[in-house]
């Protein structure tokens, strides 16, 4: 993996997204540290684009089964 010094100005930021360390020493605090780094990025794709239609990670209703106490979506 290059360093982000060896990297054009637009690609640096990819340098930095390989990878996520996840230790069993620290478990609790490296799990909680990726879910805020998830969120913010889901929170990021989520925000409204102008002239960009729905994002991709927002989320699209699915009908739900029948059966279930809920009624299905047309």
């Amino acid at each position: 993996m290059p360093r982000a010094d060896e990297l054009p100005e637009d690609l640096k930021d990819l340098s930095f997204r390989n990878s996520f360390e996840l230790t069993h020493a620290r478990w609790d605090s490296d799990v909680k540290l990726l879910i805020q780094a998830l969120r913010k990025l889901l929170e990021r794709d989520a925000a409204p684009q102008p002239g960009h239609g729905p994002s991709p990670a927002t989320p699209v209703p699915r009908p739900e089964a029948e059966g279930r106490g809920r009624r299905p979506v047309a």
